[in-house]
């Protein structure tokens, strides 16, 4: 299974998982699986629904948190932060790809350990995530909009 581990609490997927997967992260010891992909996607593999129903029947948790590539803001990952920090973990977070995800999930780290850009690119490249500088930082500093 293609993942990318951030923390302890948190890995990314770099695939959108089908039914079989699920009992897969259940036995590698994941608690929840958070959906980043809105529902009818392109290449959508399983509805929102029908993966809810699979990773429930893995006795999992599950989130349904859609974000599209401009919903990639701080307010956004400041929600996750704060929802991942209501879930069980290990969390296995995706979307279709593993791009969104591991922005999100970097970005959602990085709040919830009060840190900047740099240092949630640093620990991206660390986990083998090739995220920049530049496209975490408007993900971590809420503009006066924002506010």
């Amino acid at each position: 299974m293609d993942r990318v581990k951030i923390d302890n609490d948190l890995s990314v997927l770099n695939f959108p998982p089908e039914a079989h997967d699920m009992q897969n992260l259940a036995e590698a010891g994941f608690k929840t699986v958070v959906n980043l992909r809105q529902a009818g996607e392109q290449g959508e593999k399983l509805s929102p629904q029908t993966e809810a129903e699979e990773v429930r029947e893995a006795g999992l948790e599950y989130l349904h948190y859609p974000v599209s590539p401009p919903d990639l803001t701080a307010a956004k990952a400041k929600g996750l932060a704060v929802r991942l920090e209501q879930l069980p973990g290990p969390v296995a977070i995706h979307c279709a790809s593993g791009r969104r995800a591991s922005l999100m999930g970097l970005a959602s780290w990085a709040h919830q350990n009060n840190c900047d850009a740099s240092a949630a690119t640093d620990r991206g490249r660390e986990s083998g995530l090739d995220i920049s500088e530049a496209e975490l930082s408007p993900m971590l500093v809420e503009s006066e909009a924002q506010a």
